[in-house]
């Protein structure tokens, strides 16, 4: 569909728009440089959900997010669909998705049902501080 294309054009902006940020941060060394934006945005598109005031507005300056975290979960959906309908015998692109949390943080259900419904991630909980 038009909405969908759309959405999908917008995240691949963004996702763009961080790997020139980035990669004008750290190309300056001579080393060799690899690094996966795709996955970088992702990470902190999960994150950003449960953003709040300075914070969301820092990480969707900073990601070129924009200001509508629900227009961005359908982006990165369409957008992760999108990438996963190029796959052939030859070419394979896996995406695995989570969120680790401390176990003694209570996650809200909003929270964790965004990130299964839009980027198929499922929270883990672990021991960070006895750990």
């Amino acid at each position: 569909s038009t909405a969908a294309a759309a959405a999908e054009q917008t995240a691949a902006h963004a996702v763009n728009s961080l790997a020139f940020d980035l990669y004008r941060q750290i190309a300056a060394s001579e080393e060799n440089l690899a690094f996966s934006p795709y996955s970088i945005s992702s990470a902190f598109a999960m994150v950003h959900n449960g953003a709040r005031g300075i914070t969301e507005q820092e990480s969707a300056k900073v990601f070129h997010f924009g200001s509508n975290t629900a227009a961005l979960n359908s982006q990165w959906r369409e957008l992760s669909a999108a990438l996963q309908e190029g796959n052939s015998a030859a070419n394979s692109l896996l995406v695995a998705n989570s969120i680790w949390t401390e176990r003694r943080f209570r996650m809200l259900p909003a929270f964790s049902a965004a990130l299964h419904n839009y980027y198929s991630a499922e929270p883990y909980a672990a021991d960070f501080i006895l750990n």
